[in-house]
């Protein structure tokens, strides 16, 4: 009953039910409303009529799943818990996959209703058959999910949507619940797939850092050589060379590490926020660099305001590297 309800509020936008008799806002569902019919009962093994009256309703509103929201209203104590029961109550057959797709996706842009995401990420959990119909038409709400579930033409759908997202401006790079599903993404043909855009420099910047990205995240071994030539490129976008530099922290061989050493000591004009010196300090320090040489690379802020590089790394890295020997040079650096 309780799924009942949460298909009821969340697919009509309502996030409050008002318990008492009288006028309601247009964010709020009677009680009334929400009675009537009968729902069935799947989850005991045994398929269960559910008489849904009033009473019934009143008494689902009464457990812990939710809880009071001001005088004579109540609402789900948690909205993640709410979105998951609309997506079981239609997973369960509350609705047509017609009705369901009506529902779920704007008639304009046939894409999800942002509002109605996570209720689909749930939905796709629960239902294979809606799983296909998200890949079809709007995959990236399916790396919001667990990719591991996609079969290899599924996860290859998924990453040539995120780089198209990303070309679009539509993909926040920095969105954790979308990077925490990278590493499921590998698929056979991902290495060429990645090479391709990795070396197109005509290619959009936002989709090759991500590219970048994904070859770390996936643990692309071969790609190392191709990213430790695209962070030495003068040529190269700046911030496509900082991805691609901090995605060799894990893929780099001793010698591609020695081919970055130049862009963690010498000064670069293009960098003009140390933002790509950062990252080579980053990946070389301790390991490839050692105190002496770390200490000449540091370097006064270029900006007497904001965040540069050299800020960054002393605030972040620098310190995990540091052993008690390397106190005398860092004091003489201070």
């Amino acid at each position: 009953l309780s799924a009942r309800i949460a298909g009821a509020t969340m697919l009509s936008g309502r996030s409050l039910i008002r318990t008492a008799p009288g006028i309601h806002g247009p964010d709020e569902a009677a009680v009334a409303e929400l009675a009537g019919g009968r729902e069935v009962n799947r989850q005991l093994g045994v398929e269960v009529g559910i008489d849904v009256d009033e009473a019934a309703v009143e008494d689902a509103l009464g457990t812990g799943i939710f809880s009071g929201a001001g005088t004579e209203r109540s609402r789900f104590a948690q909205a993640a818990r709410g979105e998951f029961l609309a997506a079981r109550w239609i997973a369960d057959g509350g609705l047509s996959p017609g009705q369901r797709d009506d529902l779920l996706f704007s008639v304009a842009t046939r894409k999800l209703v942002p509002q109605l995401r996570e209720v689909a990420v749930s939905l796709a959990e629960l239902s294979p058959e809606f799983e296909a119909v998200l890949l079809d038409r709007d995959p990236l709400v399916l790396l919001r999910s667990d990719p591991r579930r996609l079969d290899n033409g599924g996860r290859e759908r998924a990453v040539e949507a995120l780089l198209e997202g990303a070309r679009d401006l539509v993909v926040d790079r920095w969105d954790s619940r979308t990077r925490r599903s990278y590493s499921a993404l590998v698929f056979p043909g991902i290495v060429d797939l990645l090479a391709s855009i990795l070396g197109d420099a005509s290619d959009s910047p936002w989709a090759r850092q991500i590219a970048c990205d994904l070859a770390a995240e996936c643990d692309l071994l071969s790609l190392a050589p191709i990213l430790t030539d695209l962070a030495l490129d003068p040529e190269a976008d700046l911030q496509v060379r900082v991805a691609a530099t901090s995605a060799l922290s894990d893929l780099a061989d001793e010698a591609q590490l020695e081919k970055i050493r130049p862009l963690a000591l010498g000064p670069l004009k293009e960098d003009e926020d140390d933002e790509l010196k950062a990252a080579a300090l980053k990946i070389l320090w301790p390991d490839v660099i050692g105190i002496e040489e770390l200490v000449g690379a540091l370097s006064e802020p270029k900006r007497d305001h904001g965040i540069d590089g050299d800020r960054m790394f002393l605030a972040g890295s620098l310190v995990s590297g540091l052993k008690p020997d390397d106190l005398p040079a860092m004091l003489r650096c201070a």
